[in-house]
C-alpha cells in the first residue's frame, strides 16, 4: 500500500472520531455549558484540521491543495482558540471581563487575512511526499508565537484554578492540563517548528495526538457527568 494512502486513511479515521465525538457533546450538553460547547468546537476543529491535511497528501491540483492549506491552518488555529475559551470557562469562570480573549480573537482575524489572502503560504513545491507549502517566513514565525502565547495563556489559567481548587475539581484540572499539554507540545513541534524549519513531511502527526487528547478529555467529562 501507498504510504501516502496509509496516512491519508489513518487522518480520515482520526477525523471522524473527532466529528463524532463533537456531535455527541453537541448533544449531551443539555444544560447547555459553554466549556462544553468549547469543548465540542475543539473536537470538530480537529476533525477538519485532520481531513484537510489527510487530503492535501493525495491532492496533485495546485490550487486546490492551497484551499486545503488554509482550511488546515485555520482549524489548527480554532483548536488552540476554543481551548483558551474552554480553559476560561472549564469548572467556573475566571473573568468576567476579559481584555485577553478579545486580544486573542484581534490577532487571530490578523491572520486570517494572511491565510485567506495568499500572503501566508505564498508557493507549493513538490518532493516524493507530495505536494507542499511554502509560507512567508516571517508571517509564519509570528504564527507560531502567537499560538504558543495562546496556549500559555490557556495553561495559565488552568493552574491558577488548579492551584485554588481542592478535592475532585483539583483532580480534574490536574488531568486536563497533563492530558493535554503533550498533545499540544507535539503538535507545534511537528505541525508548526518543522514547516519553519523547511520540513514538511511529518504534518500528519500531530492530529493523531490530538485526537487522544480528546478522547481522554471527553471520558473526563462523560465519568463525572
Amino acid at each position: 500500500m501507498n504510504i501516502q494512502w496509509l496516512k491519508f486513511g489513518i487522518l480520515i479515521v482520526i477525523s471522524l472520531l473527532n466529528m463524532s465525538l463533537g456531535l455527541l457533546i453537541f448533544k449531551k450538553n443539555s444544560a447547555k455549558q459553554k466549556c462544553l460547547n468549547y469543548f465540542g468546537l475543539i473536537c470538530m476543529s480537529t476533525g477538519i484540521w485532520a481531513i484537510s491535511i489527510g487530503s492535501s497528501l493525495l491532492i496533485k491540483n495546485v490550487g486546490v491543495y492551497k484551499l486545503l492549506v488554509k482550511l488546515f491552518y485555520i482549524s489548527a488555529t480554532c483548536i488552540f482558540i476554543f481551548f483558551a475559551l474552554f480553559a476560561e470557562e472549564f469548572i467556573y469562570k475566571i473573568y468576567k471581563k476579559n481584555i485577553y480573549r478579545y486580544l486573542i480573537l484581534i490577532i487571530f482575524s490578523i491572520f486570517l487575512i494572511f491565510i485567506v489572502s495568499n500572503q501566508f503560504c505564498i508557493d507549493t513545491y513538490t518532493d516524493k511526499y507530495g505536494l507542499h507549502e511554502v509560507e512567508n517566513k516571517k508571517i509564519h514565525l509570528f504564527y507560531g508565537i502567537y499560538i504558543i502565547m495562546v496556549s500559555l495563556y490557556s495553561y495559565y489559567i488552568l493552574f491558577k484554578k488548579f492551584i485554588a481548587s481542592n478535592g475532585i475539581n483539583k483532580n480534574i484540572l490536574k488531568f486536563i492540563i497533563l492530558g493535554t499539554l503533550v498533545p499540544f507540545v507535539i503538535g507545534i513541534y511537528f505541525d508548526w517548528y518543522f514547516p519553519q524549519i523547511g520540513k514538511h513531511y511529518l504534518d500528519w502527526i500531530g492530529p493523531i495526538f490530538t485526537a487522544i487528547m480528546n478522547l481522554s478529555i471527553a471520558y473526563l467529562l462523560f465519568k463525572h457527568d
